[in-house]
């Protein structure tokens, strides 16, 4: 359905990675595959939470269009950036506009004070922060669903601060300038 958007699941995004794992374990809960709580996968050490905040990242190149971009968002810490990031966003960059937008998604460890802190605000607090963009230039995670990024996959590094309002009309912007 034409919405005026990109590919909502694309092919190798978190998004397509948990659908499709729902859907395997669906399967196995319909077939018996699945007939006691120690048949249950251990769910990750990891939650990810979606923010009511948008991030929109403008002047990618032209060539870039239709590939498939994630986002993590580092905070900083005393001693540079932190290596784990606090939030993380995937999807296709816009063909016709040379533009990248998508709701955030925070990560915190499940069963934390942080975790139930972030489900009861959803959203990434004021400060600066680096933002880390992969692109799957060769589409390897189109035709292996199941790949992730690679360090190989970083485009660019952009540091900017961190305060925005919630809501797609109001995203918080960044410039990939040119390279």
């Amino acid at each position: 359905m034409e919405h005026g958007g990109d590919v909502k699941f694309a092919k190798g995004s978190r998004t397509d990675k948990q659908f499709r794992r729902f859907l395997h374990d669906y399967a196995q809960v319909v077939s018996g595959g699945i007939r006691s709580d120690q048949d249950i996968p251990e769910p990750s050490a990891q939650v990810a939470v979606v923010a009511g905040q948008h991030l929109r990242v403008t002047n990618l190149p032209a060539n870039l269009g239709g590939k498939l971009m994630r986002v993590t968002i580092h905070g900083k810490t005393d001693t540079g950036w932190s290596d784990e990031p606090a939030a993380t966003a995937d999807s296709t960059i816009n063909r016709k506009q040379g533009i990248w937008q998508n709701p955030v998604f925070l990560l915190v460890p499940r069963d934390s004070q942080a975790a139930r802190q972030i489900l009861k605000e959803r959203k990434l607090p004021g400060g600066h922060y680096l933002a880390r963009l992969f692109i799957d230039r060769n589409d390897r995670l189109q035709a292996n669903r199941d790949a992730d990024f690679l360090d190989d996959d970083l485009f660019q590094e952009i540091e900017f601060d961190g305060q925005w309002q919630p809501g797609w009309r109001e995203p918080k912007d960044i410039s990939a300038g040119s390279k």
